[in-house]
């Protein structure tokens, strides 16, 4: 279950608070990073996680975490985001030939991750032997993965709309299928975003252009991020989300998206927290069901209905089987007693001879007036056997 999104909305804006208060005024800049030759684009993972969110918030839900799956290798480095229609045209992929494993060295890069790239080919460091520059790489629009398994994937990926760029570049897919989205420039965009946000006064143009003037301000960027990163951007999305069909949708500091079907899982309302989650297909049905006026519900691994009215029958519990069940609807009570008949009343001991009282026994008549009636027979008899004496 996730955590309520109020409790997560204000821990981040906490968290903000604290990174503001707490960062040294030495903290590392992105070109600090560049000449440390680390080697590794995780340096920069702070500021590259407030690059997606503000990305997010440029353009809602164009890109999407994707999730661990068993033949799935990721190693540390690979920072997990692509565009929503290539996260699950991948995951679509690995879930169809689940029994051969993918190792990703890459994924989605950030404009900041491609700085420190382009830096260390510049600079001939980290072995890196090919760099795009920043702005323009594919792996920026969260369209591309790099992979040391191109000989076994190429053939599988082909159909799932990820293409081989081929020799010049062995170990790197695009993703051109249904639903890409041209994202150049995007990140970009959401960096100078970023940084007017945290230096109104020295505001650059939010053109989505890398140059000189956004390439400078970049490499004295915080590496672990912005005092304040993207904040209010999500538009109408609040914390208590929305379903967009199996797409869980909702803010935490940007927009955040949830691919539930690719869990097993459906998008619908939490009742614990009345927010929107991931939750079980059954979630508050279970074997014996429940009735929602006249129509049936019961899990029986998966949601199942009946409409028990559509039968001529009616929705309700049955004491038998100790679930709710569709049951034919019970007659009305009558509304008065036993018939009396005549045999009835001529039956009674000691009424041989007929007193004449099975007359006034009608059908239907209440038990007070046949009791009143008996009574009046038997006194009869008595007081016709006293005057034979």
């Amino acid at each position: 279950m996730r955590l309520p999104r109020r409790v997560i909305l204000v821990a981040s804006l906490a968290a903000v608070l604290v990174m503001a208060s707490a960062r040294p005024a030495n903290a590392a800049t992105v070109e600090e990073v560049v000449a440390a030759a680390g080697c590794s684009t995780t340096a920069v993972w702070g500021l590259s996680v407030q690059i997606v969110d503000e990305a997010n918030c440029v353009m809602p839900g164009a890109l999407a975490d994707v999730p661990d799956r068993p033949n799935l290798n990721k190693g540390d480095a690979v920072f997990p985001y692509l565009q929503t229609a290539a996260r699950d045209a991948l995951v679509s992929a690995l879930d169809e030939h689940s029994g051969t494993t993918l190792h990703v060295s890459s994924m989605l890069r950030t404009v900041a991750q491609q700085y420190l790239l382009y830096r260390w080919y510049q600079l001939g460091l980290c072995g890196i032997q090919l760099a795009a520059t920043p702005g323009t790489s594919n792996h920026e629009q969260g369209r591309a993965l790099d992979t040391s398994d191109y000989g076994t994937w190429d053939g599988l990926f082909s159909s799932y709309g990820w293409d081989w760029y081929g020799s010049s570049d062995l170990v790197h897919f695009t993703y051109n299928g249904a639903g890409v989205v041209d994202l150049a420039g995007t990140d970009v965009l959401a960096f100078q975003r970023l940084w007017n946000r945290n230096h109104p006064e020295d505001v650059i143009d939010e053109d989505g252009d890398y140059g000189t003037q956004t390439g400078t301000r970049l490499a004295q960027s915080p590496a672990d991020g912005f005092p304040v990163g993207a904040q209010a951007c999500c538009g109408a999305l609040d914390a208590v989300g929305l379903c967009d069909g199996n797409t869980l949708r909702w803010c935490d500091g940007g927009p955040q998206s949830r691919d539930c079907a690719a869990e097993g899982l459906v998008c619908g309302l939490n009742q614990a927290d009345q927010t929107y989650d991931c939750i079980s297909p059954c979630d508050g049905i279970d074997p014996t069901g429940r009735c929602e006026g006249h129509v049936l519900l019961w899990c029986d691994g998966s949601p199942q209905s009946r409409d028990c009215a559509a039968e001529g029958l009616v929705c309700a519990w049955a004491e038998s089987e100790q679930k709710n069940a569709c049951l034919p609807e019970e007659p009305p009570p009558t509304d008065g007693g036993a018939d009396a008949s005549e045999d009835e009343i001529d039956g009674i001991p000691g009424s041989a001879g007929g007193c004449g009282c099975n007359a006034a026994a009608s059908r239907g008549s209440a038990s007070g007036v046949l009791l009143m009636l008996l009574f009046a027979c038997f006194g009869r008899r008595r007081w016709r056997s006293a005057g034979r004496i």
